[in-house]
């Protein structure tokens, strides 16, 4: 069976389809494989979630129109988006990238914890404890604050 397109649904699949491009070949330029094999298939996984659109909103008759392409690029943008973000959370390729993404993810949910809450938390010892964090704030992931009680770490970026 084949699905016709209503005409303002013709435009706004073309457009997609060079957006999606377009995020491909900004991945490509950064060597992210990764983000290159997702947006590679954004595109297409809206027009599949067009299709599904469709045949809901009329299943005698389906046809794309530019909402239901519009609601499924959308989707799929989202979800391209929310998996990079999480491989970028979690994902890691050394120990020590997991120890830092494990405090910065820590820090990130509260905000900010002193030194010795934070040392605590990670379950580190102290000496590699002091060499994340020294990265950490070097980075510009981290601030780090001094007081006369000690000190804090606040969360920047992951």
């Amino acid at each position: 069976i084949t699905v016709p397109e209503a005409p303002d649904a013709t435009a706004l699949i073309e457009r997609s389809r060079k957006e999606a491009d377009a995020f491909w070949r900004e991945a490509k330029d950064a060597a992210n494989g990764a983000a290159m094999a997702l947006w590679a298939r954004a595109h297409e996984r809206a027009c599949k979630l067009a299709l599904i659109y469709a045949i809901s909103e009329h299943p005698d008759a389906p046809r794309i129109t530019a909402e239901g392409f519009e609601w499924g690029r959308a989707l799929s943008w989202h979800v391209t988006r929310r998996m990079l973000s999480m491989g970028r959370r979690h994902v890691v390729e050394t120990q020590f990238d997991a120890t830092a993404k494990k405090i910065l993810r820590r820090l990130e949910k509260v905000g900010q914890m002193t030194h010795s809450a934070l040392l605590k938390a990670s379950h580190l010892d102290r000496d590699k404890f002091r060499t994340t964090m020294e990265t950490l704030v070097e980075a510009g992931n981290v601030r780090r604050t001094l007081t006369d009680r000690g000190g804090f770490y606040t969360f920047l970026s992951l």
